[in-house]
Formats: structure tokens, sequence, C-alpha cells
């Protein structure tokens, strides 16, 4: 039984384009070939209205922000909104999530 080779992350073969070891032709030849693993991609959810890109979670109110920030470094239009839907999930909780969501985030492919 032949061994499986392990397939090189998109990532890396984009890496390797960029440093010139191999060709846009190469790379997408060898990712038709499984050679190198395709563009995965997510279901996230971002709140709307805001300057940063702010990711909220669940079960908990809590939200992801971008690497580098805090809550205390947004600006107050931002901290609001943040504010708005911490205290709308804590309130209404689990039987609207899917409402909440609805009304506070969108939902977006994330590509990594």
């Amino acid at each position: 039984m032949p061994s499986k080779e392990a397939k090189i992350s998109y990532a890396k073969g984009r890496e390797l384009v960029r440093d010139g070891l191999m060709t846009e032709e190469n790379f997408q030849k060898a990712m038709f070939e499984g050679k190198i693993a395709g563009m995965r991609e997510k279901e996230s959810f971002r709140l709307k209205g805001v300057r940063e890109t702010i990711t909220v979670s669940f079960p908990t109110p809590s939200v992801r922000l971008p690497k580098g920030i805090t809550l205390s470094d947004l600006n107050d239009e931002d901290r609001s909104i943040v504010d708005k839907w911490k205290s709308s999930l804590v309130e209404e909780f689990r039987p609207v999530y899917d409402k909440l969501r609805e009304i506070h985030t969108e939902k977006v492919a994330v590509k990594y």
C-alpha cells in the first residue's frame, strides 16, 4: 500500500510563489493535482457598522478583536456597538441567539 504524502498548505504554497521558488502556474497545477491544499473557508460573524474587524463569539458575549487591539483602544462609537452586542446577548441569550446574530452581525467567509 503506497504511503500518502502530506499536502503543502495553501499558505506555504503562496509563500513559495512569493519567494520565487515556484511559479504561479506550477502552484495552480499542484493545487489541481492535490499536492497543495486549497483555500479554506469558515463561517464567522462580524459586527456591522464598526471600523475594526470585530468578530462575535457564542455562547459568551465576548468579542474577538484584531491582534494588538483591546476594548479600551476602540473609539466611543465602536465601543458602544460592542457594549450593545454584549448586553443584548446577556439579556436574551440562547432562545433568540439566531435573531440577535441576524441583527448584529453579517455572515462572512474567512479564508485561511
